[in-house]
């Protein structure tokens, strides 16, 4: 006898259904520019899956906006290559970038 395989979520469970949530997401926030509500919900109709589930596994993945983003981005690399890389120059000068 096989032993009992753990229970996923199924927008988890079936690839196909979560490569096609991904799928979804991804052209959802090209459209709007980040993940609204409204967003959620046609993607959720879209899917076949609660909002609350498709709420859950864009907020996972730090691709996925949830909030209104500004014009430009900027993220410093705060790892060990980046630091040795002189990262912590380019965070201290951050602040003058948005012009702080």
């Amino acid at each position: 006898m096989l032993p009992k395989t753990k229970k996923y979520p199924p927008a988890v469970e079936n690839h196909r259904v979560r490569a096609r949530l991904l799928t979804a997401l991804y052209i959802a926030q090209e459209q709007y520019g980040w993940l609204s509500p409204e967003a959620i919900q046609r993607v959720s109709e879209r899917v076949a899956l609660s909002p609350r589930k498709i709420r859950s596994t864009a907020s996972f993945y730090t691709m996925f906006k949830l909030e209104p983003q500004g014009k430009y981005r900027i993220q410093v690399c705060e790892g060990l290559s980046c630091y040795l890389a002189r990262g912590a120059v380019h965070r201290r000068e951050a602040p003058r970038w948005r012009g702080e």
